[in-house]
């Protein structure tokens, strides 16, 4: 596990996008990924119905992908779109 970015076990699913949040310096940011995003890192379609088991399998991915973009300050009012 990444030390300066933890993201959060809550997950919620749309139709196009994860939502997640990251703590970042004690900065809780809201996360969304996108299914594109998600399909790129995983090599497999994204649904609603599977979105969950594939953020979970690329998540150390994610954390990086996260931890550099809070890092570089690519988030806006807490929220942050990968």
């Amino acid at each position: 596990m990444n030390q300066s970015v933890i993201i959060g076990d809550e997950l919620t699913i749309s139709h196009e996008t994860v939502g997640f949040y990251a703590l970042s310096q004690g900065m809780k940011i809201n996360c969304s990924l996108s299914f594109n995003k998600l399909n790129q890192l995983t090599g497999e379609a994204v649904t609603p119905d599977n979105a969950e088991a594939l953020f979970e399998r690329a998540r150390f991915d994610i954390e990086d992908i996260a931890e550099k973009a809070i890092k570089n300050q690519c988030h806006e009012d807490n929220e942050l779109l990968l």
